[in-house]
This record gives structure tokens, C-alpha cells and sequence, in this order.
């Protein structure tokens, strides 16, 4: 943050810290992700093992941010709320307002557009996973490597909320899915995956 601030006494250099903290290859900069303008430009960086997830955002221009570490595979909705919380006290530039989702009452062209297996376009080394049809009630995420959590149907598209995921098909306009985008709720930036009938 000191070298980002051009601050004497910075363990980088400002060259280098800038280049970290500028978008070069989508919202990538050198290991951070980038985003905002003005006093909310912000950049940082999640992360996921086994058992455990994290998350660091810095704001440069009013010297702000947190880290924060969870244990657990399934801490990211967990780790949304205390950033809005932080940002919230704290008054940061860029307001994370919590998100509140409809629950919509599950009818088969909802069924169609979704149901099937999909694999992550910009993702490496992502199993393909399934979204499955489970009564009247919603669906069965199954992630490909054993996880697998209830999904509603809202006006967003669906949304798992016991991982904060939310699913939303892009194409085509009507019928069964073609590509859909994968996010969390307070997430910054989402990934696309396209169904196992059109992929190449």
C-alpha cells in the first residue's frame, strides 16, 4: 500500500506496485485484482484451500482495507458480510450493500433453462459440475468433487445460500441454457461455463 502511495519506506518499488495494483489481462493485475475509480479503486485477492477461505482488499487512496481469514470450505458468504460490516463502521469509498434475493416459485421452463452439466470456460483444472432437478422445491448443486447444496430460483437466476453462489444463464435469451455465469453473492467478478452439449 506504502509503494502504491508512492510513501517513503515501501518495501517495492512504486513502478512495480503500480503495475500490481493496474488491470492488464481482464481485472488482473500482477496477482491482485483490480477494480473501482477514484477513492474507490481497490485491489486484492481471494483465496480458497482445504479448509479454509480468505480475502484481502486494499483502498490506496484513503490507506483502507482488510484481510480476513476463515476456516472453512464454505466461508465466503461469512467473509461477504464482515467486508460490508468493516466498510459499513469504517465508512470505505466503495459500499457494499447486502444483497437481498426473491425466492420465485419453480415452473418447468425454469427446470429447462438450467437443468444439466456444465464446464468452466476461464477456469482450469475445474471439474465439471451439474445442476439437478429436486422436486418442486429448487435444484441440487453438485460441484464434481463431492460438494453439493440446495439452489433457489429468484429473479437473479438461482442462487445457492448456504455458498453464496449465484447462477445466471447469459444465452440464449429463451430455452435451455448455453452458457451461464457463476458468481458469489458480494463477489467482484464472476466465471463463465458453458453446457456439456455445446461445449467444443
Amino acid at each position: 500500500m506504502k509503494a502504491v502511495r508512492d510513501e517513503p519506506n515501501a518495501l517495492l518499488s512504486p513502478a512495480l506496485a503500480s503495475q500490481m495494483a493496474t488491470a492488464h489481462a481482464g481485472p488482473r493485475g500482477l496477482g491482485f485484482e483490480v477494480g473501482g475509480k477514484g477513492k474507490a479503486r481497490h485491489f486484492g485477492h481471494d483465496g480458497t484451500n482445504e479448509g479454509y477461505n480468505s480475502s484481502l482488499i486494499l483502498y490506496p487512496e484513503t490507506c483502507q482495507g482488510a484481510p480476513i481469514m476463515a476456516n472453512s470450505d464454505n466461508a465466503k458468504p461469512l467473509i461477504a458480510e464482515l467486508l460490508r460490516s468493516i466498510a459499513d463502521t469504517y465508512h470505505w469509498p466503495d459500499t457494499m450493500p447486502s444483497t437481498v434475493m426473491k425466492r420465485i416459485p419453480l415452473n418447468q421452463a425454469i427446470v429447462a433453462r438450467f437443468q444439466g452439466t456444465y464446464r468452466a470456460t476461464d477456469i482450469s483444472g475445474v471439474a465439471p459440475f451439474k445442476i439437478i432437478p429436486a422436486g418442486n422445491d429448487g435444484f441440487t448443486f453438485d460441484r464434481g468433487d463431492g460438494h453439493r447444496e440446495p439452489l433457489y430460483a429468484s429473479d437473479e437466476g438461482l442462487v445457492g445460500p448456504d455458498s453464496g453462489i449465484i447462477l445466471k444463464a447469459i444465452s440464449p435469451a429463451n430455452g435451455p441454457a448455453e452458457t451461464i455465469t457463476y458468481t458469489r453473492i458480494g463477489g467482484r467478478g464472476s466465471a463463465e461455463a458453458v453446457s456439456a452439449k455445446t461445449a467444443p
